[in-house]
């Protein structure tokens, strides 16, 4: 991969700051004040809203029933998801649903939970790496690649294998908005528009 090519990806990760495009402003500063948490209660935090947004998700048919039902107040709505949610919640998790619910923010907790994570992440020195390579790559290998990559990207790499035929070789690394694309179906591509031009 002496020679690949570092590029932007056909649909990167959106960044923190496209997320919190998506949250009205006033549940995005609340994001913020809650990411001043220390590691560990943002961990805790960040498991807590994740966990609530998979059970909610399973159960979306009597979810979006209780969005939808008229006369619904915030407190209602608040009690209705932590019911969902689980007996998990601790006093500060229950504020934050009912702050949540009081200002109609609840349909947004998939986006506040990607957020989460992603500040978690950052609060943490970890980076996701997806590789696709032409061939699996072996239990060594991935150790290998993975120990490069923290040493480069100085942070601690979680790292995704997937594979993909069409590449013929080589593979190709994604972090965040960072691509990088050693593979020999690019290496063609490119030795076949420098012949075309």
């Amino acid at each position: 991969m002496a020679d690949a090519a570092t590029q932007q990806p056909d649909s990167p990760s959106p960044p923190i700051a496209s997320l919190t495009g998506d949250v009205p402003p006033s549940s995005s500063s609340a994001i913020a004040d809650l990411t001043k948490l220390k590691k560990s209660q943002l961990a805790e935090e960040t498991k807590v809203i994740g966990d609530a947004d998979t059970r909610l998700a399973k159960d979306q048919n009597r979810v979006e029933a209780a969005f939808k039902a008229e006369g619904v107040g915030g407190e209602d709505l608040a009690q209705f998801v932590m019911g969902v949610s689980g007996p998990a919640l601790d006093e500060h998790g229950q504020n934050f649903f009912r702050t949540l619910a009081e200002n109609h923010r609840l349909k947004f907790l998939p986006e506040i939970s990607a957020l989460f994570d992603l500040y978690k992440d950052e609060a943490e020195s970890v980076v996701d790496v997806t590789v696709t390579s032409a061939a699996p790559i072996d239990a060594a290998q991935q150790q290998a690649l993975s120990k490069a990559l923290e040493r480069k990207l100085k942070r601690s790499v979680r790292l995704h294998c997937e594979t993909d035929p069409t590449l013929i070789g080589g593979a190709v690394l994604r972090a965040g908005d960072t691509v990088i694309d050693g593979s020999l179906l690019s290496r063609l591509k490119r030795i076949a528009f420098e012949l075309t031009a």
